[in-house]
């Protein structure tokens, strides 16, 4: 699935910078393994 392959280099991108749990929040299902540390703040 070719979305699935570019969110995930968008991801990965994102997750090197400060606000990635932002982007977590916004697509928790995308990232069901990510939403833990970040999701009560």
């Amino acid at each position: 699935m070719p979305e699935a392959s570019v969110l995930g280099q968008v991801g990965w991108i994102c997750d090197q910078l400060p606000h990635h749990g932002a982007r977590v929040r916004m697509m928790p299902d995308m990232h069901p393994g990510k939403i833990g540390p970040w999701a009560s703040q």
